[in-house]
């Protein structure tokens, strides 16, 4: 008798323990319930707050096409007249007027560039970029981006050394956009480099032709290397150079579409290289390489 109380003591027991289970499961899931109602209230709330985003983006870009393009034409009706004043055709000119058209073209040519880096940059990011790709020997391409960019390191009193594969490196490749990604390069190195040389090497490799740019100038901090190729950023505090930030984040993208690599090592103090390939082998890439 005692054994079977004990019995139904330990069932009453039990049996208001799993009520107390099921009262806490119950909690428990309505309180998931409610945890999953707000988790999809926010993935709503953040679906239409990036539609919002790209749409901003979108406008954004939208704009600075419009605005860059406007800005072409009024730029080159006034460096057409500078140039028609520059060479004596409405009459002469002394000395101290030439300095300041020659400035004033300088300017032009400058904000020039940057308005042609945002019109890329935005191509680029829209995948609109063209690429017309076609049989070229690598050595000749690199060859007069040299002979291009010449006239500013003569400025500067650096020496610029081309050094060419020797067995020739014949390849399909956008000419101008390579010629544009190595005037980048070879331009950055001008720019930093205040005394000694800037090297440009092709060699051949087993499967890519390897492009390296190297300079002598004041390096890049460790903490900004892996900046260097994100869009609109300009590293280093010390020296400021009128740029947009975007020809880095261009280059990039260029070789990239060439399904090539690019990358850069440097210290402060030792010079800066960039380092780019080309597969030998032509595929199409990211882009529509035509």
């Amino acid at each position: 008798m005692l054994k079977n109380k004990k019995n139904i003591t330990q069932i009453q027991n039990d049996g208001q323990e799993l009520k107390k289970i099921k009262e806490e499961l119950e909690i428990q899931t309505w309180a998931m319930k409610k945890t999953n109602e707000a988790i999809k209230l926010l993935y709503k709330e953040l679906e239409q707050k990036n539609e919002k985003l790209k749409e901003l983006n979108k406008l954004k870009s939208e704009f600075v096409s419009i605005v860059s393009h406007e800005f072409r034409t009024p730029l080159s009706c006034i460096k057409e007249s500078i140039n028609i004043t520059l060479d004596g055709t409405l009459g002469d000119l002394n000395q101290e007027q030439k300095e300041f058209l020659i400035a004033a073209k300088e300017n032009i040519d400058r904000l020039s560039r940057l308005i042609n880096d945002v019109l890329d940059y935005q191509k680029v990011e829209a995948g609109k970029m063209e690429y017309f790709i076609a049989e070229h020997d690598l050595n000749m391409v690199v060859k007069d981006a040299c002979r291009i960019i010449q006239p500013l390191a003569d400025k500067k009193g650096l020496t610029l050394n081309f050094q060419a594969n020797e067995h020739g490196c014949r390849m399909k490749l956008d000419k101008d956009k390579i010629i544009q990604v190595l005037l980048n390069l070879i331009n950055n190195a001008i720019k930093f480099t205040e005394r000694g040389n800037v090297d440009i090497v092709v060699k051949d490799e087993q499967d890519n032709f390897h492009i390296l740019v190297k300079d002598t100038g004041i390096g890049i901090a460790k903490e900004d290397i892996p900046r260097l190729f994100e869009s609109f950023e300009q590293v280093g505090k010390g020296k400021k150079t009128g740029g947009t930030g975007l020809g880095l984040a261009i280059s990039k993208k260029i070789i990239e579409a060439h399904n090539g690599k690019i990358w850069v090592e440097s210290e402060q103090g030792q010079g800066t290289t960039f380092h780019f390939t080309l597969p030998k082998k032509h595929n199409r890439g990211k882009y529509d390489l035509r």
